[in-house]
Parts: structure tokens; C-alpha cells; sequence
């Protein structure tokens, strides 16, 4: 690992942009495909946050077998020179640079990262305790989360739908590391833009009949409001009664030039510049009347506030959650909608 943070530290800015466009580049059939910059950037920061914290919000103790040693150095390094912009002044100690690292991410995505992370498999424990016994992790990206619950395999099946270029890459580094994939996990690849989400879960193992836990995190600002709200539709009429989805959402705020933070404006030309522009956000006001309106019932709606008091209290130098940031999470009806209207 020091052998690849040298490589990194005495790159040029140029060489620096280059490497980063070039992680994710792989092939599929064939062809040339590229995976989601965003799920590497994720994986980071579950692995750093994993790697380096005490206590942790959450804990993805394998995140860091998914990336290369190159790329962890990589993005720590990428991280360093976010808030060093004079690197005259690096620091030579470990140590030093770690802290400034983690100073860093705590001021980025990463509160939002964890903590979506966290509401979502505490939601889902309590799921499986009440009988769920089928998960889909819908842009699984590089979830762990079948790699290091194997306490919770037993009594269920997990279902990983991804593009085809980032599942491709996500595979090939577990056959690499000669990871014994659990039999109850199944991938799916499916390319949005030529097959819809239901005819791609009627190639799994997924059962219409059998309630299910819809995870969906880290998605829903990259559709446009029309094709999202398709999703959730579809979802609701493939799904039996009682399946339940979370999911993270930018505000509508998020996306007005006047009311967004700066902290969520740069986010937001990051992943721009990343190819992976964020869309459109939602109304936490009129959310629960527009999930009704495609089958689903809220029953949690938190904001940005009541995640840093959830999972972020007492830490000596807080994490920011950004300020358009909200974790929902929705049920469908024993009884459906349209059967009483």
C-alpha cells in the first residue's frame, strides 16, 4: 500500500484526472463498458470509515477486498488533496495524512454514505425478525451486505440487480480473491434502457407471492421524476403485500440554484463530472401522497437533521449529513390501494 500512495502523491493534476477516468473501464460480451465511478467512491468510503473509526456508524469490514490497492490509494489520496489544496505543505507521517483524510470525509458524503447504509440494514433486520425472507438491493454497486451477514442467510435470499458493467467488475473481483459466493445470493444485470425492472426479476429467483425487502440506495436522484416514479409503480404491482422498500432521496430544494447548500452543489458537480449527474429531487412534504398515488404507504421520512441525531450523536468531530439528504422508508398495503378505490 505504500508502494501505491508514493505513485499517487507525485502525480500531476492531469495524470491524476486521467486515472481517475479510467477506473471502472472493463468489458462485457465483447465490448467496452464502463462501471459506476460512484459505487468505487462508495466502496471507499465504507472500507476507510471501517478502517479507521472507532466507534463506527457502520461497519463494512470487507468493503476494502473490492478495490484494488490502487484504488484505495488512489482515493485517499484524492481525498487528501481536497483539503491540501498547497501540497508544499504534505504531511510526511502516516499518521498526519490519515487525519487529514478523515477530516476530509467527514465533511464530504460520507455521513450520508454510512448513514443510509445503516437505516437501511437496521430496516431490514427488523424486516427479516417479522418474516421477510427475500432481499433486492436494486444498484447493489458493491454491497457487502450477503458478503458479511451470513448470520442472516439462512433465512433468506438475497437478489443483487446492477448494470452489467458494474456487476461484471464486481464479480470478477470475488472470483479473483476466490470468494465462495453464498448459494442463497443471485446477481441480475439489467440495462435500464432495454429491459424494464420486472421481466429483469422474473430471470431471478425472486417470488411475487413472497414478501420482499426493496433496498435502494444512492439511486433515485440520477432518474428523472417520471422514470422513478415508474419504478415505484412497477414495484408495487410486482410485489406481494407487506414488502417494504428503503430508499435515500435529494430534496427539491437540492435542485433549485437559490436554496441548495454549497456542500451539495459541489457534490453535485462532482458525480457531473463523474458522467453520473444527478436529476431531480422529491417534496418531503408531498412524498407521502405521491407514494400512495404508485401503491406504497410511508412510514418513515427522516431529514438530514434527524440522521445526524440517529447515528452521528456524541462524535467528538461530527460527521456532516448533507442538508438536501432524507432516508424514507415505505410498505405496501395488506389490502392495495386500488382495491378500496
Amino acid at each position: 500500500m505504500v508502494q501505491e500512495a508514493a505513485k499517487f502523491e507525485t502525480l500531476s493534476l492531469k495524470e491524476f484526472i486521467a486515472f481517475l477516468q479510467g477506473i471502472g473501464k472493463t468489458t462485457v460480451d465483447g465490448q467496452s463498458v464502463e462501471a459506476s465511478r460512484t459505487a468505487f467512491i462508495t466502496a471507499f468510503i465504507r472500507a476507510f470509515h471501517a478502517a479507521n473509526e472507532n466507534p463506527k456508524a457502520f461497519d463494512d469490514w470487507i468493503a476494502a477486498r473490492l478495490l484494488t490497492a490502487e484504488e484505495y490509494a488512489f482515493f485517499e489520496e484524492m481525498y487528501y488533496r481536497r483539503t491540501l489544496k498547497d501540497t508544499t505543505k504534505a504531511h510526511a507521517l502516516p499518521a498526519q495524512r490519515r487525519s487529514v483524510i478523515t477530516a476530509a470525509m467527514r465533511t464530504g458524503a460520507t455521513g450520508a454514505i454510512l448513514g443510509r447504509a445503516r437505516f437501511a440494514e437496521d430496516a431490514l433486520e427488523k424486516a427479516i425478525a417479522e418474516g421477510v425472507q427475500q432481499v433486492v438491493l436494486l444498484g447493489a454497486g458493491f454491497d457487502t451486505f450477503a458478503l458479511r451477514r451470513a448470520d442472516l442467510l439462512g433465512r433468506i435470499r438475497v437478489i443483487e440487480v446492477d448494470h452489467p458493467a458494474t456487476q461484471a467488475i464486481k464479480r470478477q473481483r470475488l472470483a479473483a480473491m476466490g470468494f465462495s459466493l453464498p448459494p442463497s445470493l443471485q446477481f441480475v444485470a439489467v440495462d435500464f434502457s432495454q429491459e424494464d425492472l420486472p421481466h429483469a426479476l422474473s430471470r431471478s429467483c425472486y417470488d411475487a407471492e413472497v414478501p420482499a425487502f426493496f433496498s435502494w440506495l444512492g439511486v433515485t436522484y440520477y432518474l428523472e421524476r417520471e422514470h422513478l416514479f415508474k419504478v415505484f409503480r412497477s414495484l408495487s404491482e410486482t410485489a406481494a403485500p407487506r414488502g417494504l422498500i428503503a430508499f435515500d432521496y435529494m430534496d427539491v430544494e437540492a435542485f433549485d440554484p437559490d436554496q441548495v447548500s454549497t456542500q451539495v452543489q459541489q457534490l453535485k458537480d462532482k458525480v457531473r463530472f463523474l458522467g453520473e449527474p444527478m436529476k431531480a429531487g422529491l417534496d418531503p412534504k408531498a412524498l407521502e401522497r405521491d407514494l400512495m398515488g404508485v401503491g406504497w404507504e410511508l412510514r418513515r421520512n427522516l431529514s438530514a437533521e434527524d440522521i445526524k441525531e440517529m447515528y452521528f450523536q456524541g462524535w467528538a468531530d461530527g460527521f456532516r449529513v448533507g442538508k438536501h439528504l432524507h432516508l424514507a422508508l415505505a410498505a405496501l398495503p395488506t389490502v392495495s390501494i386500488q382495491d378500496v378505490t
